[in-house]
């Protein structure tokens, strides 16, 4: 099995002549959708000396590797030569820019409103009746409110624009700013020139209707934070290595093939290698997902993140930190994101198409109505109008206001959607993918035998288990009363790393471990979750473990079974280990002895023939997996890294909420395309009103508001799926 955990190399990391090539990391904050990536890998890959350039959307990071002669300066003003400023950033550094930015969206929000609000104050008096005089002193002091605050609050969607027409592409930000900078300039000119109309109100309005549909997408989207840069905190900044008996701290980037290191008790092994002097039992699950520790000898391969369990011992390395298992870990699920990044969402389609009709319809109604009636100040009014009727400010919120209204509704049943991109993936899965360990099993074993034991051998049998930190000992411990052994006394007590526990009690050797080492031969069958427990020359006694399922899975499972969905259980546990909790489960389909790079194959495999997966786990090995996946699920008792990489966190400890899920996320993609069908009725009846000069400026405001509010009472609306499961405490 650990022959095949070793995953494939994304790139290769020395040059032709033999040199290492050199990792940049740059931070991107102008990059906003799949185009930027695009221009940036292109531009970057055209350049003498990068080998590769490797952009994460999710992080606004760019990775690139490049040769030695090639200077991270030029990367910078290679970089800032196409509109994309870039600062290099630490290998793991998270950068913290969408969270920032959480808090000075919602202030232009909050500014927006005021100002939007007291300009309608104003704009009362004006429609009220007000002398000329008195109208342009109103107008004036609008336009002193409304300056300052268009130029704080829009700039948003000020800045987005101007980088898209950099890069010669509309977005939806274009028409947005274009009606947002016409209505102001036309305003300002009607208020000082003394016209009787200005259209601050409608301004203010449209910027901060579309303030709060980024705002409540933004907030959906904040807990999603990047799995690769999380992946790799789990590696030491320093490591021990061992020179001439010297052992001295040296930093992980420093370590190169052939160095000896040593690895304590509890220590990560920082780097793939060979074991050279020592043994210890190893806890590779987070690797693997096989349940119990693997003992590891002299001339044993280790794995960088594997954990030493109880002996010290030196290793070789064999690889530098990037080329790692654990480093190859971060690459595939920087690989994976960067493919979801690439997702294309119904908002996202729907603007590749809505942006360049409504600047067709207004640039139309401009030069119509200038050519009928040979009044330019008409013709753009009109044509004002229309840019802000068609303003997406309800195909804007069609997203974000049902995933905000459905975030709050799951989290109360005990599930964090952490992306706002989810829930319309998982309303297409067809498939489930399971992972065994700490998924649908506790990870815990329980002792199946050990009523057969007379007292004295529980008492000595407690305390030699108290003695060890094997998953199985602890398992012992945890079956037998609090005192169980407590008035034991042994002798000479040892534990013997990859075997079992040896002591003396009463004139008597007592030895507890693995079966090949009490005695193989009396013992028919295999092995696995089996221990041996000798007390001098009474007969061996056998005792067989079963692995806890976490309560009331069964009941999940056949909710998924109700749903038409496909279950499939991986695990990286022995075959026969496998073949008896997938019977006992009810799984008609697994998988055994799976590796990291095994599970993701497995999963691009399904998609290849169709199928839209969701997967569920929660060690460091389903990272790859879960990250490739339509979607991805993990209980709140998973890694870091993996609740990282999930879409969902189930915050719980049970996957009941699964199958609500599901029919959430169906209920939520139908609730977004009523609100697109919302949209689309109101541009049909409203477009050719304003088209046909029968709507000013601030009509097209109130109209686009009345819109948007009609879709947010759509979005908030009761009737999402029901469940069973009790709400979260």
């Amino acid at each position: 099995m650990t022959a095949n955990l070793p995953l494939t190399a994304s790139n290769e990391l020395t040059t032709t002549d033999g040199r290492y090539l050199e990792t940049h990391l740059f931070h991107v904050p102008m990059m906003h959708c799949a185009g930027c990536m695009g221009k940036i890998e292109l531009h970057l890959k055209t350049m003498p000396g990068v080998a590769m350039a490797r952009v994460n959307l999710s992080r606004k990071e760019v990775k690139i590797l490049s040769g030695p002669d090639l200077a991270t300066g030029n990367l910078v003003e290679a970089l800032a030569k196409i509109g994309f400023p870039a600062e290099e950033i630490d290998i793991g550094q998270l950068p913290s820019d969408e969270a920032a930015s959480v808090g000075p969206m919602l202030k232009r929000l909050a500014v927006a409103g005021f100002g939007m609000m007291n300009v309608m104050l104003l704009s009362v008096a004006v429609w009220a009746g007000a002398d000329a005089t008195t109208r342009q002193f109103l107008h004036l002091i609008s336009a002193l409110v409304s300056l300052p605050i268009l130029i704080y609050a829009a700039q948003p969607f000020l800045a987005n624009a101007w980088q898209a027409l950099r890069m010669t592409r509309l977005n939806m930000d274009v028409p947005i700013s274009l009606a947002i900078i016409l209505a102001a300039l036309t305003s300002f000119y009607e208020a000082f020139d003394g016209h009787g109309h200005a259209y601050f109100d409608a301004a203010l309005s449209l910027t901060f209707f579309l303030l709060a549909g980024r705002y409540l997408d933004l907030k959906s989207r904040q807990k999603a934070r990047s799995a690769a840069a999380q992946l790799a905190r789990m590696q030491s900044p320093t490591v021990r290595r061992k020179r001439n008996d010297t052992v001295t701290t040296i930093k992980l980037a420093s370590i190169a093939p052939g160095m000896i290191l040593v690895v304590r008790p509890g220590e990560r092994v920082p780097v793939d290698g060979i074991v050279k002097k020592g043994i210890t039992e190893s806890d590779r699950s987070v690797l693997t997902g096989e349940s119990l520790p693997l003992t590891l000898v002299p001339g044993t391969a280790v794995f960088a993140g594997e954990i030493c369990i109880n002996g010290v011992i030196e290793i070789e390395a064999s690889t530098v930190a990037e080329e790692s298992v654990l480093g190859q870990f971060i690459e595939l699920v920087d690989i994976a994101e960067r493919g979801r990044d690439r997702y294309s969402t119904l908002a996202d389609r729907a603007a590749a198409v809505y942006a360049p009709l409504v600047h067709a319809l207004a640039a139309l109604a401009f030069g119509l109505w200038w050519w009928l009636s040979g009044d330019a100040y008409l013709a753009l009014t009109i044509a004002i109008a229309v840019l802000i009727i068609t303003c997406p400010c309800a195909l804007g919120l069609a997203v974000p206001a049902v995933m905000t209204t459905v975030s709050g509704r799951l989290f109360s049943r005990g599930v964090l959607l952490k992306n706002a991109t989810a829930l319309e993936r998982i309303a297409s899965i067809d498939t489930v993918v399971f992972d065994k360990t700490g998924t649908l099993t506790t990870g815990r074993f329980t002792p199946a035998c050990l009523h057969g034991l007379c007292d004295d051998e529980m008492a000595v049998l407690a305390a030699m288990a108290a003695a060890s930190q094997h998953p199985l000992a602890r398992a012992i411990v945890a079956a037998m009363p609090a005192d169980a052994g407590a008035t034991i006394e042994l002798e000479a007590i040892r534990e013997v790393p990859g075997s079992g526990v040896i002591a003396r009690h009463n004139g008597h050797v007592v030895r507890v471990g693995k079966a090949g080492w009490i005695n193989a031969a009396t013992e028919k069958g295999p092995s696995y979750r089996r221990l041996g427990f000798h007390y001098g020359k009474r007969p061996i006694r056998w005792l067989n473990f079963d692995e806890e399922v976490l309560p009331d899975i069964a009941v999940m499972l056949a909710q998924l079974d109700r749903h038409g969905v496909k279950r499939i259980l991986l695990t990286g546990d022995l075959g026969s280990a496998a073949a008896e909790m997938a019977e006992r489960l009810g799984f008609g389909d697994f998988r055994a002895e799976m590796t990291p790079t095994q599970k993701l194959a497995f999963v691009k495999s399904l998609q290849g023939c169709g199928r839209h997966v969701l997967m569920v786990g929660d060690g460091l090995n389903d990272t790859g997996a879960m990250a490739a996946a339509n979607a991805s699920v993990a209980p709140a008792t998973a890694l870091d890294a993996v609740r990282t990489t999930a879409d969902v966190v189930l915050l719980g400890d049970k996957l009941q909420a699964l199958p609500l899920l599901l029919d959430t996320a169906q209920t939520a993609k139908r609730r977004v395309l009523q609100n697109f069908v919302v949209a689309a009725l109101y541009n049909l009846v409203a477009v050719p009103l304003a088209f046909a000069g029968l709507v000013t400026p601030l009509l097209a405001a109130v109209a686009m508001s009345a819109s948007s509010i009609t879709v947010v009472l759509n979005a908030v609306r009761p009737s999402f799926a029901k469940d069973t499961t009790a709400p979260r405490d």
